[in-house]
């Protein structure tokens, strides 16, 4: 069977906090982005041809034939039909089983091809394959704990294969096992040290672990390993930024900039660098650069935002802001600038009004910290 488808204290807190949402969303892209393949059809045939049969052979030969038409035609849902019938004459092959849980994948109904390769699992225990694909579909499922299960039976039983090391370090990242992950990624990196996609995982497992000493020299020796990933170089960004090292990393990414000109990962940090070094003409124009690229981007209007109330250009604040608002409804510190600009061009009404809203949601979102700074500019109005 082939694959299946499958804070630093050097730095303050709110710039940590940021550079982790750009982590994050580094996370979720790999975690969204990794592949897991199963069977061929073909393959499907030959193993299942393979396998002892009983005497209604004739039967099961026509029906693989029609079975495997019906997936070579992409008909899943008839070729399903067709392996149930070929299941119940030949209860006991576990191939016919995980040929189902293949089905079952290939039309996302994951639940169905897990209790297909706990079927297989039943008949040949020892199979790592079908631990493997088990685990795949009970992580599709969102069973992340019994995924991780079902790699460790596979990991067992064939030592030396990575690919059941790569689907462990997947759900135990979603489970936040960072010293786990980076556990089962070192396995990986020692079989095989090139294998790039085991680097990015394992950079972002040392982050997640607050291990940024640790993580810079791992993530250093990875971007002269693989000089052409981004995601290694704005790993290491996030990194150095932890340990509070600005321009080393500021340096990077306007590195990576230059090839990457329209990532808008690489736009944001450059902007809330250049903001956290009080060079507020750099930060306007990067968080103008990143809505240009992405006219969506709340960030980029909360950062221009800022920019320009700081720079006590308050009417351009407010318009800012309210297309902040606009974008995030429900964003409190959107109300809350967008109060302290209007009080900026004395406009007291609204600005009560903004500052009001700000503490109501403030106040949904449980942030005791925020409600007392809007409550102190309250009473100044």
């Amino acid at each position: 069977m082939a694959n299946i488808p499958i804070k630093s204290s050097l730095m303050p807190k709110e710039s940590w906090l940021r550079s982790q949402k750009v982590l994050s969303q580094i996370v979720f892209y790999l975690i969204s982005s990794l592949s897991f393949t199963c069977f061929y059809p073909s393959q499907i045939q030959a193993q299942i041809e393979n396998s002892q049969l009983n005497n209604s052979k004739q039967d099961i030969d026509e029906l693989l034939r029609k079975g495997n038409k019906n997936v070579n035609e992409g008909n899943y849902s008839r070729a399903i039909s067709i392996y149930q019938q070929i299941a119940n004459l030949d209860r006991n092959n576990a191939r016919i089983h995980s040929g189902l849980g293949y089905l079952y994948v290939r039309t996302g109904d994951f639940s169905q091809a897990v209790r297909a390769y706990q079927q297989a699992i039943s008949l040949d225990p020892n199979n790592a394959e079908f631990h493997y694909a088990l685990g795949f579909s009970l992580a599709n499922t969102g069973d992340n704990a019994e995924a991780a299960l079902a790699y460790n039976r596979a990991s067992r039983l064939e030592p030396d294969n990575i690919k059941h090391y790569l689907g462990l370090g997947v759900v135990l990242l979603r489970l936040q096992d960072y010293q786990k992950v980076i556990d089962t990624y070192e396995k990986v990196i020692q079989i095989d040290p090139n294998n790039e996609n085991a680097h990015e995982i394992m950079g972002v497992a040392l982050l997640k672990n607050e291990n940024s000493r640790r993580s810079v020299e791992f993530l250093q020796e990875a971007s002269i390993k693989f000089p052409n990933n981004v995601k290694l170089k704005l790993q290491l960004v996030t990194g150095l930024l932890n340990l509070g090292k600005i321009d080393p990393g500021l340096e990077i990414l306007q590195e990576v900039n230059q090839s990457e000109l329209n990532n808008t990962n690489i736009q944001l940090q450059i902007a809330r660098i250049f903001e956290k070094q009080q060079k507020l003409e750099e930060a306007l124009v990067a968080y103008e650069k990143l809505s240009y690229l992405e006219n969506q981007s709340v960030e980029a209007q909360a950062g221009i935002g800022r920019i320009l109330l700081e720079q006590k250009e308050y009417f351009q604040a407010i318009i800012a802001f309210r297309r902040l608002i606009e974008l995030s409804p429900n964003r409190a510190d959107g109300y809350h600038n967008l109060g302290r600009a209007l009080e900026g061009r004395r406009r007291k009404t609204e600005a009560k009004a903004a500052l009001l809203q700000a503490k109501q949601l403030y106040e949904s979102q449980g942030n005791q910290a925020g409600v007392e700074e809007v409550e102190k500019l309250l009473e100044k109005l």
